[in-house]
C-alpha cells in the first residue's frame, strides 16, 4: 500500500499540473492583425475587426474606433482619453479594468458582458450605452458623465463616482446607488 499523499503533496501536485499543462492562447486572426497596426499607425479604425486584440496599456487617446468590434479585446490601463467609440462594441468578454476613457465619446457602446472595474469614465458621453446587469461597475469613476437614456436597471452603482453625473434621463429601476436603492422608472 502506498501512503495517503498529504495536503502540501496534493497542492504541489495540482501546481505542478497547472504549470505543465498546455496553455491555449487566444491569437488575433490576421484581419485583426492589420487593423491593430493601421490602429496604431493612424489612431483610427472605423468599423474595423479588433476582436481578442491585446490593446494592454496602449495609448488611443483621442483615436476614432467609431463602429469597432473590440468583443474579447483587451484594453487593460489603455488611454481611450478624448476617443470617439460611438457604437463601439465591448461586448462578450473585453477586459477594460483600469481604463481611461474620459471625456470620450461613447454613444451607443454595448459594455455588456465586459469587465468594468475601476474604469474612468469622467466626463465621459455615455447617451445609450448598454451595460450587462452582472457587471460589476466597482469603483468606476462616472463623474460629470452623460448616462442619459442608459439602462442602469439592477445595476450595482453602490462603490461608483457619480460627482455632478447626468442620469436625469437614464433608467433607474433596483439600482443601487451609493446613496440606497432607486426605483425611479420603474
Amino acid at each position: 500500500d502506498l501512503p495517503k499523499p498529504s495536503a502540501a503533496d496534493t497542492a504541489l501536485s495540482q501546481e505542478l499540473r497547472a504549470l505543465t499543462a498546455p496553455k491555449i492562447i487566444r491569437r488575433p486572426s490576421g484581419a485583426t492583425e492589420k487593423n491593430v497596426a493601421r490602429l496604431e499607425a493612424t489612431k483610427s479604425c472605423e468599423n474595423c475587426n479588433l476582436q481578442g486584440a491585446d490593446l494592454f496599456a496602449t495609448d488611443l487617446s483621442n483615436a476614432n474606433l467609431t463602429g469597432a468590434d473590440l468583443c474579447g479585446a483587451v484594453l487593460t490601463s489603455s488611454d481611450l482619453s478624448g476617443a470617439t467609440l460611438v457604437g463601439a462594441n465591448f461586448g462578450g468578454g473585453a477586459d477594460l479594468n483600469e481604463a481611461n476613457f474620459s471625456n470620450a465619446d461613447l454613444t451607443g457602446a454595448d459594455f455588456r458582458g465586459t469587465v468594468l472595474e475601476s474604469v474612468n469614465f469622467s466626463g465621459a458621453n455615455l447617451t445609450a450605452v448598454r451595460f450587462g446587469q452582472e457587471e460589476p461597475l466597482s469603483y468606476v469613476n462616472f463623474s460629470q458623465a452623460n448616462l442619459d437614456q442608459v439602462d442602469l436597471t439592477g445595476l450595482d452603482l453602490s462603490e461608483a463616482i457619480l460627482r455632478n453625473t447626468k442620469v436625469d434621463g437614464a433608467k433607474r429601476c433596483n439600482t443601487k446607488m451609493p446613496s440606497g436603492a432607486d426605483n425611479s422608472g420603474c
